[in-house]
């Protein structure tokens, strides 16, 4: 059975952070989406055929026959523990008519829309359009794929226009995406974040003279024609709140259960706390170089951050790191305590001249890089080989997160 977990971050000088995840009922209006109905390699078809997974409604009914597809972001889903055998395939032809309330729109309160997609980055094609036909284009949402964005747009039922600030996603790679709409906190704005793979990239806040559109009973997946979809598409999740990533499909649950804690071994820890590495929330752990003071390069920090897991019988290691330089010239490299062989193994390098790296390891053998009672050691190496000109090197450092299976 593959399990997934997650640590959650404290400082050294801490014993422990107990965080337990908050049981939230289920809205009538939270919807699914799986697509685990099929079978790979064929069709889906059939009024209703489509079904919501907590409520068991047949909702969605498929026009042209997107196929069901054996390539899955994850076998199996972090938040949830269920195993992922079958995503949706559309080859820019096919649709999915869905007889449920799109979250996100008028009146409806904070919700968040999720899902994960593999498509092109040269294409220019809908992935959700929320009313049943494609004209007239008003009172919409529109969640689309332009040339390796992800960009989310409403028209109002009057037809005015307001985007949110586009955001990047991967080519032809499983993308988790998160559009989070908050109308509570954010009052009396309503702000849209957008997350890919759990990392907030992109805020927007819009008035509330802005109207949003109607309440619809219908939506689609590649429904809007002469933009149709090109990839593939699962777990489309509909929640009726604004979730945190912790709460996303791609995040383990926490477990209090799991602590971990971080130490600067060169350089200067200036700011930040270890709560920080563990979400991304644009606040860093920031540490400068102790050589800015008429030293010579390279200029060096390393930090080391330490988890630790009570599952056995593991079979995969994914480590997860966030981080930037505030000069160019510098790299980036991450290496793992090797339990196996002594000392410190390299399982990633960012080439020089980047200052935003995202660095995802996945694949590592856990019996390597998890000792026998289940601490894992991981250095952060940020290394700058140019001269500084006397102005402070500093790397910052978010959300850190380890995943074993």
């Amino acid at each position: 059975m593959l399990v997934a977990a997650a640590w959650t971050l404290a400082l050294a000088a801490i014993a422990a952070v107990l965080i337990a995840p908050m049981a939230s009922a289920q809205d009538l209006n939270d919807r699914y989406y799986r697509f685990e109905e099929g079978v790979a390699g064929q069709g889906a078809n059939g009024t209703g055929s489509i079904v919501d997974s907590i409520w068991n409604s047949p909702d969605g009914t498929p026009n042209g026959e997107p196929l069901y597809s054996a390539d899955v972001p994850l076998p199996v889903i972090p938040q949830t523990g269920e195993p992922n055998a079958l995503s949706l395939s559309f080859g820019g032809a096919q649709s999915v008519l869905f007889d449920s309330v799109f979250l996100l729109h008028r009146g409806l309160g904070d919700a968040t829309l999720e899902f994960f997609q593999k498509g092109p980055n040269d294409a220019n094609e809908d992935i959700f359009w929320t009313r049943p036909t494609t004209t007239p284009d008003a009172n919409r949402f529109n969640v689309f794929n332009s040339s390796g964005q992800c960009v989310v747009d409403y028209r109002e039922p009057g037809g005015a226009l307001h985007e949110c600030i586009p955001t990047p996603m991967g080519d032809n790679v499983w993308t988790h995406i998160a559009v989070v709409k908050d109308v509570t906190s954010a009052a009396p704005s309503h702000q849209y974040r957008i997350y890919v793979d759990g990392i907030l990239r992109t805020t927007t806040e819009f008035p509330d003279t802005f109207i949003e559109p109607d309440p619809q009973q219908q939506w689609t997946i590649s429904g809007r024609s002469g933009y149709r979809f090109t990839g593939l598409i699962d777990e489309v999740r509909l929640t009726h709140r604004a979730l945190t990533p912790d709460e996303f499909l791609i995040s383990p649950p926490l477990d209090a259960a799991r602590v971990a804690n971080f130490a600067v071994q060169t350089g200067t820890h200036i700011a930040g706390n270890a709560g920080r590495l563990r979400t991304s929330d644009n606040r860093f752990l920031k540490v400068e170089s102790e050589f800015i003071q008429g030293g010579e390069p390279p200029y060096v920090m390393i930090v080391e951050v330490k988890l630790k897991t009570q599952e056995v019988d593991l079979t995969d290691l994914q480590i997860l790191v966030e981080g930037k330089l505030s000069q160019n010239g510098g790299t980036s490299k991450l290496y793992l305590r090797n339990w196996a062989q002594g000392g410190w193994t390299r399982i990633a390098t960012d080439p020089i001249g980047k200052t935003e790296m995202i660095q995802k390891v996945g694949g590592l053998d856990p019996d390597k890089y998890i000792s026998a009672s289940g601490v894992i050691k991981l250095r952060i190496k940020h290394t700058k080989t140019t001269s500084s000109n006397g102005d402070p090197f500093r790397s910052l450092i978010d959300h850190v997160q380890a995943l074993v299976r």
